[in-house]
């Protein structure tokens, strides 16, 4: 299980019109929400947005580390399978950045690079994950600024995944849909571990629907020996149909609070003025797997 970090931790999500803040605190001898806020960001950036944040956060005294979800769009994410690593650890990193940065056609210094290995057998899955270098360092001298230190940055889908396998559990192969406002993440586990991700757009249902399929499509015919026995969905209730017949498998609709309750013990989508995957975003983000 998952834990909430010290009180002088808060995590922020990042929406690119808005920001979401969340911090917990322990209140009779169980990890709950305490602090939340939604804020408008300003679309000229500068000092504008250093002056954003500065008055947010003076609302969450004692804060000093920040955790930072941003959207999945803002990186690019891929899980690399490759038929050998070299055994010395300098040139297995070299190796797994430079075909990183590769898939984003940057050089390795222009990038952020955060990797995992996620299998160590014949094929030794890696999942990368590549933000350009200027943004990370942009909201890292914002806070560094403010006097704050952001400890951990991660991407929505991935900090939404710290809820569902709290809630959920992380076993067996099954998939993980996640729509956002613009567009939606498709997650593939096998054995529990992931095994594959996408993020596409989809404007509409329609769109969403289609591409949806086709994410699976991709992934079974990539890998034929993939079998999904169960498909989440999260954001969008009325595609749980459409996938259940269409696909022939279970497939199990969830809401935001479902998750929010497993991870803070309360409901708080009604008062934080936030989307509510905007703050699952910010509450995975704030707990520690």
């Amino acid at each position: 299980m998952g834990k909430f970090p010290k009180k002088r931790t808060i995590a922020i999500a990042l929406t690119g019109k808005t920001a979401v803040f969340v911090r917990a605190e322990i209140s009779g001898g169980t990890e709950v929400l305490k602090d939340l806020k939604t804020i408008a960001l300003p679309s000229a950036g500068g000092e504008g947005l250093v002056d954003s944040f500065k008055a947010a956060l003076e609302e969450f005294p004692g804060a000093q580390d920040i955790n930072l979800s941003i959207p999945d769009t803002m990186a690019k994410t891929s899980v690399l399978t490759f038929e050998e690593l070299p055994r010395d650890k300098n040139e297995s990193d070299s190796l797994i950045k430079w075909k990183s940065a590769g898939s984003v056609f940057l050089k390795p210094e222009e990038c952020s690079i955060d990797y995992q290995l996620l299998t160590e057998g014949e094929k030794k899955k890696v999942l990368s994950v590549v933000v350009k270098k200027d943004i990370i360092e942009g909201y890292e001298g914002i806070f560094s600024r403010l006097g704050k230190r952001v400890t951990r940055v991660n991407i929505h889908s991935f900090d939404i995944f710290n809820l569902f396998s709290e809630k959920k559990g992380a076993k067996g192969d099954f998939s993980l849909v996640v729509r956002f406002k613009d567009y939606f993440s498709f997650l593939a586990f096998k054995d529990g571990i992931l095994d594959f991700y996408r993020c596409k757009e989809a404007e509409d249902e329609t769109g969403l629907f289609s591409e949806v399929l086709a994410s699976f499509a991709f992934y079974t015919g990539r890998f034929p020996e993939a079998r999904i026995e169960k498909v989440y969905i999260l954001g969008a209730d009325g595609l749980s149909a459409k996938l259940r017949e269409a696909l022939e498998t279970d497939v199990e609709s969830v809401r935001a609070d479902e998750f929010l309750r497993a991870g803070g013990g309360v409901n708080p989508i009604s008062i934080a003025g936030a989307d509510p995957l905007d703050l699952l975003s910010a509450v995975g983000a704030l707990v520690v797997p």
